[in-house]
């Protein structure tokens, strides 16, 4: 929910507590954990999946946190210190969103966390029904998030930075020069441009 720069607070909302705190009574909410973060889940049996063959709608939360792309001292679970070599998702979440799509009923939400850099989501950008990517949303983002997927908001949603397809399609990081690099210099085409987004739904 934070990144590297916070401070302390009692008063964190994660999303699983702001989607449960805005569903209306009656309604039937149910969590499953996956997905481990960064590895492959060690036990082989994995029944959320078949979850979604039951569900109005499925709100999958995947991505990184600063753990993986924090500086040096702070990524702990990044063996190139903080370095992102990559920008893909790892690869047991971009599977479980995978067998998800392949069993959902309904529409199936993609939420982004926990990424302060573009992250290359081209395989499952076709599957979902819709995307929210929300950074790393702080103390408050699990009710901001809700507000959003139950259309109590219409936030603005377009992106204020290019995302790449991959990040092959940038030169070598051997100076500040932004050939090849941006909006505005950039060669291949982009998974994002720019700008790219709207606003998510209209309120009620």
């Amino acid at each position: 929910m934070i990144g590297n720069y916070y401070g302390i607070s009692d008063s964190l909302v994660s999303i699983l507590e702001g989607i449960a705190g805005k569903v209306s009574l009656g309604s039937s909410l149910n969590y499953r954990s996956g997905a481990l973060p960064f590895h492959d889940n060690i036990n082989p049996l994995n029944w959320a999946p078949q979850v979604a063959k039951t569900a109005d709608a499925v709100i999958a939360v995947v991505g990184v946190s600063a753990d993986m792309e924090g500086e040096e001292d702070d990524a702990i679970a990044l063996a190139d210190r903080g370095d992102r070599v990559a920008i893909t998702l790892p690869q047991n979440q971009v599977d479980y969103v995978k067998q998800l799509a392949e069993n959902k009923k309904g529409p199936l939400i993609l939420v982004v966390v926990a990424a302060g850099s573009p992250v290359d989501i081209s395989e499952l950008d076709p599957l979902a029904d819709a995307i929210l990517w929300i950074w790393y949303p702080g103390e408050q983002g699990g009710n901001a998030v809700a507000d959003v997927i139950f259309g109590d908001t219409n936030p603005s949603g377009h992106l204020p930075l290019t995302f790449v397809k991959t990040i092959d399609d940038l030169p070598p990081f051997d100076d500040y020069a932004m050939s090849g690099r941006t909006y505005k210099f950039l060669e291949k085409a982009p998974l994002y441009p720019f700008g790219f987004g709207r606003s998510y739904t209209n309120p009620h």
